[in-house]
């Protein structure tokens, strides 16, 4: 029965929000002034509301069909996460266009052949390496031939046609192109193919696997339909957005109303959650080694006190979790210890996921 019911709302969902890009125009009026994106990838934190974040993706859009890009064209993101990637990635779903992600640490010539491959004309990318990188494989016989950049500290070459964010927008803004992007929207649907996602060639050369809207909206549905999560609660943006967990994960977040904040460097992980103090997250499971591995080592130069009470703090928090998690009853005085275990040690673990976390998935690798 429950299975079926499932499969009702699955299928109810799927009908309701059909695509991406009106999925989220849908919502931009119900949280107008909220904010939506924020990110501190040229510095300051810069923060995005909802009604910012429609028509910057509009501008971007219309910018994308002044170059001559439309319904099916490939475009493709070299970035690291920001706010930026997301609005890009939304821009070209807005046109049905396909978004092409690369990840951000890829070679010249890796990027060349997805770029070759896909058939990309346009890239986005983040920073001056990436754009050097980018206008190298500019060259007769590629598609590639328009490059904008996120970072305004980028300096741009004659070599290949380049802007800078702010004048890639404008470009949108004096064309108009408002009816031809109203058009394009309209026409959209879950059968558009939505990305190519490029395997990492360890197995011979690269494949780029085609998803479409509705392949990625069920999967969305599927991963986030029992998560509780509210238009209150902010999800950490911590994977590379150029794999599918990351992105297809920023998307329900956005579906759910709440406040996705992006980490442009994972070297810098353990700041970002002090700091931003995520109530959701999605991470593979190498972040919670190190975690691990760093309580552990503290755990293992403690006294053989502190031992037994980290032990007995552990249990308690395992107890606790597994009755509440399985939606028993928690007993008043298994509470209170659990209150007396969060001064024992699980309130400084917890602390390092930001102490506010509520459920943070994980997938990769054993």
């Amino acid at each position: 029965m429950m299975a079926v019911q499932h499969h009702d709302e699955s299928r109810i969902f799927l009908e309701r929000e059909q695509h991406l890009a009106r999925m989220i125009r849908r919502r931009i009026p119900r949280y107008e002034n909220k904010v939506a994106l924020k990110d501190r990838a040229d510095g300051p934190w810069i923060s995005i509301t909802w009604k910012e974040m429609g028509e910057t993706a509009d501008a971007l859009a219309r910018s994308l069909l002044a170059c001559g890009i439309g319904p099916g064209d490939r475009v493709g993101i070299f970035s690291q996460n920001r706010s930026a990637w997301t609005l890009a990635d939304l821009a070209i779903l807005s046109i049905r266009g396909v978004t092409v992600p690369v990840y951000a640490s890829n070679s010249a010539d890796e990027t060349a052949y997805i770029v070759k491959d896909a058939g990309i004309t346009l890239l986005f990318v983040n920073d001056q390496e990436q754009y050097d990188k980018a206008i190298s494989m500019a060259c007769p016989g590629s598609p590639l031939k328009t490059v904008v950049a996120f970072s305004p500290k980028v300096r741009l070459s004659p070599e290949v046609e380049s802007y800078c964010l702010d004048a890639f927008l404008s470009l949108g803004i004096k064309q108009g192109l408002k009816r031809a992007l109203d058009h394009h929207l309209s026409e959209a649907k879950g059968s558009d193919l939505y990305t190519i996602i490029y395997t990492s060639g360890t197995t011979g050369t690269p494949k780029g696997s085609m998803h479409t809207h509705e392949s990625i909206l069920t999967g969305l549905y599927s991963t986030g339909h029992p998560s509780p999560m509210t238009e209150k609660d902010v999800s950490l943006s911590l994977l590379p957005l150029s794999h599918v967990f990351e992105r297809s994960w920023t998307w329900f977040v956005l579906c759910r109303g709440a406040k996705n904040v992006y980490c442009h460097d994972p070297d810098e992980a353990r700041s970002f959650l002090a700091e931003v103090k995520p109530h959701y997250m999605v991470s593979a499971p190498r972040l919670w080694e190190k975690v691990y591995t760093t309580v552990m080592e503290k755990r293992h130069r403690a006294s053989p006190v502190r031992k037994a009470l980290f032990r007995w703090a552990l249990g308690i928090g395992g107890r606790r979790n597994h009755l509440k998690n399985s939606g028993h009853s928690v007993g008043l005085a298994l509470k209170i210890k659990y209150v007396l275990a969060g001064f024992l040690g699980l309130g400084k673990i917890r602390a390092i996921a930001g102490g506010r976390a509520r459920f943070h998935h994980v997938g990769g690798l054993p």
